[in-house]
């Protein structure tokens, strides 16, 4: 279980300050990346031949973190020649990611990072 607190779909990877809206600044540590990389470090570290991996999200979390974790799960296991199973369960993702969406995304969670990390390789991102 990785509780949903960072407000960055577990894909944040720093703080941001905010303005409030009474002029104070709010510091928000959107570090859901961070969250996910240390449940997964933790799964393989204890049970580094899963039968199965299952990814299970609700809202915010079934939003993107599903798929990418699982593709990274892909990664691993392909590359470690296991025949574990993929299992991904996403209930009521928020649909959210639209243009403004991801703009503010790479703007104040550090995506940019993310996506990089997950792909492998630079990216362009608006």
């Amino acid at each position: 279980l990785v509780p949903y607190c960072t407000q960055d779909v577990h894909m944040g990877r720093g703080p941001k300050e905010y303005a409030t809206a009474s002029g104070q600044s709010l510091r928000v540590f959107h570090t859901g990346a961070a969250n996910v990389a240390a449940v997964m470090a933790w799964l393989w570290d204890n049970t580094p031949e899963p039968e199965t991996v299952a990814f299970v999200g609700c809202s915010a979390g079934a939003t993107v973190v599903n798929l990418v974790q699982a593709a990274r799960a892909v990664r691993r296991i392909e590359q470690q020649g296991l025949q574990s199973r993929i299992v991904v369960l996403s209930d009521s993702p928020a649909i959210v990611v639209h243009d403004d969406f991801v703009q503010a995304a790479v703007a104040n969670w550090g995506l940019k990072t993310t996506v990089e990390e997950i792909l492998g390789t630079p990216v362009n991102l608006p």
